[in-house]
């Protein structure tokens, strides 16, 4: 969609919404490969990365708010296991740190 605005030469405010869904999608897909690679390593312990665990856990259950407006929707379901996995991780990773 972004490509069609700018080939159009008509960059007006309806590319505004359009480009916070980006930002707010590669700040998300940054975070997630930045967890992705502290798995990698076995540092999912570090308070950045259970902190992060949670940031991306309340991005997907905004999403899903968002989405489906709290009915049972395809992208909503996706949306609420990413949530629930995120918060699985971060709980977990804080578990172990405190038992360490």
């Amino acid at each position: 969609e972004i490509v069609k605005f700018v080939q159009a030469n008509s960059v007006t405010s309806g590319i505004l919404p359009l480009l916070a869904r980006f930002n707010r999608l590669s700040l998300l897909a940054l975070m997630l490969y930045i967890l992705r690679d502290a798995a990698d390593r076995d540092r999912l312990g570090g308070t950045t990365f259970i902190q992060m665990n949670y940031l991306c856990a309340l991005a997907m259950g905004v999403n899903y708010f968002h989405h489906s407006a709290g009915l049972a929707t395809p992208v909503g379901a996706l949306s609420a296991a990413f949530a629930l996995f995120f918060s699985f991780n971060g709980i977990t990773s804080y578990m172990k740190k405190q038992n360490a």
